[in-house]
């Protein structure tokens, strides 16, 4: 993982281990960097494990803060992020249509619990987003938004339309506030 400042250029911030597919990355108040990954033990290339990462500082080390891979068919973590003072982690199965699932790590990371709400309900090919004070995570048919509420209610949002089967990162929040959707015809 590298970071890039105009004064300071690249710099290495820490090696990310054993990483097959590095998915998301959020930066906490406190500096630490959190990641979501594919990843494998070493010298296997067979078994992949979705795992949560964190790395307090520039100089690391990284900690594993969970793996996934103690849930059954633990894939890939697709996107991690602070909402509402929690850690959120959405983590994919491997089966035939990888069944995503979100995953609540507390305040710190240290434990992790399946919210269930959402039970094999997501789209796992899509970053979660923070919308005025909601955060957004897509649907497996792509059509509407689950919608994670401040008082850690759920409710939907439809879409205008399907967003493509191989769109990734299909929606994100614009400097003017517009939340912004790439949906098909």
């Amino acid at each position: 993982l590298h970071t890039y400042t105009p004064a300071e250029g690249w710099k290495e911030y820490a090696n990310i281990p054993n990483c097959i597919h590095t998915w998301g990355f959020w930066r906490d108040s406190d500096g630490s960097i959190w990641v979501s990954t594919g990843s494998r033990a070493p010298g296997d290339n067979s078994t992949h494990n979705a795992q949560a990462l964190k790395a307090p500082s520039v100089n690391g080390p990284w900690t594993e803060m969970k793996n996934f891979g103690d849930e059954p068919l633990s894939y890939r973590a697709y996107d991690i992020r602070r909402f509402n003072g929690r850690l959120y982690c959405t983590v994919a199965r491997q089966n035939p249509d990888r069944w995503t699932n979100l995953y609540d790590g507390g305040v710190d990371g240290s434990t992790w619990s399946e919210v269930t709400e959402l039970n094999s309900a997501l789209d796992y090919y899509e970053r979660m987003v923070d919308y005025q004070g909601k955060l957004l995570i897509f649907n497996r048919a792509r059509d509407h938004f689950y919608v994670l509420n401040t008082d850690n209610t759920f409710s939907t949002m439809p879409l205008p339309g399907v967003v493509d089967k191989w769109s990734y990162n299909s929606a994100t929040v614009g400097g003017d506030g517009y939340l912004y959707v790439a949906v098909g015809d």
